[in-house]
């Protein structure tokens, strides 16, 4: 591919970027190029903490049956990001991340966790022995 020819997806975001705002499409254009990376990183990762929410986790924002205590929740999700290779980032985003997705965070004297959320049961391996 030519170094002048962005992706498909990439010129569109750069019309969109040139349509939104006081930039020519040139401009938007070597931002994108210039930006596009860490970007697609940042969706990425958030892509997968979506990914992690619908492999891991039974989630249910509203329903207070539904809970799970924040560091159960934080060290599945670390698990999983790191299985895939990305970092999983602070407990702070993480819980961030969580409230975004409409999960209610809550405490307790002796309880930190959730709301709105369980963690799925993982499948035993029984030996017959």
């Amino acid at each position: 591919m030519a170094t002048n020819v962005i992706p498909p997806k990439q010129e569109w975001d750069a019309r969109q970027l040139a349509e939104a705002g006081n930039v020519t499409s040139a401009q938007a254009r070597v931002w994108i190029k210039k930006h596009g990376e860490a970007t697609n990183e940042y969706f990425s990762a958030q892509d997968l903490f979506g990914q992690w929410l619908d492999d891991e986790c039974d989630v249910e924002p509203g329903n207070t049956y539904k809970t799970e205590a924040s560091a159960d929740l934080f060290a599945s999700w670390r698990a999983y990001a790191e299985r895939a290779g990305e970092q999983p980032g602070t407990q702070k985003s993480f819980a961030e991340n969580m409230q975004t997705r409409g999960l209610e965070r809550f405490r307790t004297k002796s309880f930190r966790g959730f709301r709105g959320i369980r963690l799925r049961q993982q499948p035993s391996h029984f030996s017959d022995g």
